[in-house]
């Protein structure tokens, strides 16, 4: 089929005596048949992985790739091509004329606020209509681009045993210190969903759990894949900790301790 096209039915036709025709196809002025083409289509849309509904403001794009075999021991030298970009809408987008049996990478650049970037997934359409894709399809044919939104937990630890502590009052702030959302800490994590990638938050503690010291102030931000990166420890389920050490108070006991008597008394100054 011509590039762009698929691959046209067979059609069957016949020629009278006369010179008409009759035929399978559809035919023009009675004497021509017309062997018709159909562009290649394929309907994409960006959706909620938890909803599947379509979720605006993602930058998409249809990437080609040629590939250069590489001379000797070297890697292969892989050339891309943006076919089409566009961003999504709370529709689906449609796309026509495609080459077939070519491989197209299917990209997100941009995610929509409060989503991490999928991975790239491929596609190539067929002579016969059909789609061979990495992909997942909805029932209607639809190729998904889905996305999941950001999630970061938080837990309120003690420094030296690691176990939870309630009681503290935090705030979460923005890169612009606005204050987010204050909380009180339990023993559990408290979960933030949908916050922006890229975006330096900061947790600030107004008020220390009883029996311990103030901490310092965490920040974290969300890279475009989920992950997290922190001033302080994350779990290796991901949770960020905001340590707090006890309140030592000196007893005659600590090494440290130095009793009122042994405070060397000033010496009575001489009459000059």
């Amino acid at each position: 089929a011509p590039k762009g096209y698929l691959k046209a039915d067979e059609e069957t036709f016949k020629v009278a005596a006369d010179g008409t025709i009759t035929s399978s196809a559809r035919t023009q002025n009675g004497d021509t048949v017309l062997f018709e083409n159909q562009q290649t289509i394929v309907d994409i849309a960006k959706v909620d992985i938890t909803t599947k509904k379509e979720v605006a403001g993602a930058t998409i794009q249809i990437v080609e790739q040629t590939v250069t075999p590489a001379e000797n021991e070297e890697e292969d030298t892989v050339t891309e091509t943006v076919v089409r970009e566009w961003v999504s809408t709370e529709e689906k987008y449609t796309i026509r004329g495609l080459e077939t049996e070519k491989e197209y990478v299917l990209r997100e650049t941009v995610a929509p606020e409060g989503y991490t970037v999928a991975s790239d997934t491929t596609f190539t359409l067929h002579e016969d209509g059909s789609i061979t894709t990495t992909a997942p399809v909805s029932d209607d044919g639809v190729l998904l681009i889905e996305d999941t939104l950001t999630s970061v937990s938080i837990a309120k630890i003690d420094a030296d045993t690691n176990t939870r502590l309630a009681g503290a009052t935090l705030e979460l702030r923005d890169e612009d210190g606005n204050v987010i959302e204050t909380w009180v800490s339990t023993v559990g994590e408290k979960i933030f969903i949908g916050l922006r990638t890229d975006v330096e938050y900061s947790v600030v503690e107004t008020m220390s759990p009883t029996g311990y010291m103030p901490t310092f102030t965490v920040t974290f931000h969300i890279e475009k894949d989920g992950s997290i990166a922190a001033n302080t420890t994350i779990t290796e389920d991901g949770i960020i900790c905001v340590p707090n050490s006890r309140v030592i108070v000196p007893t005659p006991e600590s090494s440290y301790y130095v009793p009122v008597t042994s405070v060397p008394t000033p010496a009575p100054s001489t009459p000059a």
